[in-house]
Formats: structure tokens, C-alpha cells, sequence
């Protein structure tokens, strides 16, 4: 809503309901679209991230397979083998790409919610105030820097990995 119709919705004690019901109808078409990206994503995710498993374990497998017997009983050799193959169901290059997209997306998200409260509060007293601090109280939280000096996302942030369907 604009900030006068807000003024106007409480001055009057009246909202405008063709306002009112094209701000329900977007709402709805948001959440419609976040679901077919999310299922979109779990799908793109799974075969990239396939595919990244697939080429990783074809070039180990290449470079074993080069290897004599008494270097691959080696332990310092067996030692670097065992580090580079996959656990889990995700790859260090698809965990380093998920890391970067979620870094990319948080900092747009970050800027646009500030860019949108300046603009709201472009003409109230400590608007430009007001807007900072709610962006570095943001960042904080994502940045979610614990005493021990380790910094990473959020507790509550959700991973891209293709570890279950939506």
C-alpha cells in the first residue's frame, strides 16, 4: 500500500477493497509462483548436482585405476583417496555452488528490502536511520557470528541441496 491510502486507512478507519482484494489476488499468485520455483529448483538442483557426482567419481575412479598396488597401500595416498570421494548426497563443487548462490541471493534480498523501506520512509524524520539499522540488524543476523569466530549463515537458512523433494 502507498503510505498515504495507509494514512487515509487510518484516519477513516476505511480500507479500499478493490486495493484490498489485489493485494490478497498478489499475494496468492507469490506463494503459486515460490511453490513452482521451489519444485523447479529441486529439480535443476538434483540433476546438476548428479551430474557433478557422476564427473568427480568417473575422474577418481580414472585416477585409482592409474595407480600400482604398493602406491595405493601407501597410507598417505589411501589418506588423500578416502578425503576427495563423496560422503553424502551432495558434492563439494554443488556445496560450493549452493554457497555462493545463497551469498548472492541474501546480499539482493538485503539491499532491496533496504531500498524499499528508504523509499517508504524517504520522508519521515530518522527514515534513512531507521532503514540502516534494520539492514545491519539483518546482516548480523545472517552472518550469524558466534563467539568461537566461526561465521556462516543463519541457524534458520535454508540449504538448496537436493536432499529431499518439496
Amino acid at each position: 500500500m502507498i503510505p498515504s491510502q495507509v494514512q487515509v486507512a487510518v484516519d477513516e478507519r476505511t480500507v479500499d477493497t478493490h486495493l484490498l482484494v489485489q493485494i490478497a489476488g498478489g499475494r496468492v499468485l507469490c506463494a503459486a509462483a515460490e511453490h513452482l520455483l521451489d519444485d523447479a529448483l529441486w529439480r535443476v538442483s538434483t540433476a546438476l548436482n548428479g551430474r557433478i557426482k557422476r564427473f568427480y567419481t568417473t575422474h577418481i575412479f580414472r585416477s585409482m585405476a592409474r595407480l600400482d598396488v604398493p602406491t595405493s597401500e601407501d597410507p598417505v595416498v589411501a589418506s588423500h583417496i578416502e578425503a576427495v570421494l563423496p560422503r553424502d548426497s551432495t558434492t563439494i563443487a554443488w556445496a560450493a555452488i549452493t554457497a555462493i548462490v545463497q551469498t548472492g541471493s541474501t546480499f539482493l534480498r538485503l539491499f532491496s528490502q533496504t531500498a524499499v523501506l528508504m523509499g517508504v520512509l524517504r520522508e519521515q524524520k530518522g527514515g534513512f536511520m531507521i532503514s540502516m539499522l534494520s539492514f545491519a540488524s539483518d546482516a548480523v543476523t545472517y552472518l550469524n557470528i558466534s563467539l568461537d569466530g566461526g561465521i556462516g549463515p543463519g541457524k534458520n537458512r535454508r540449504l538448496l541441496a537436493p536432499l529431499s523433494p518439496p
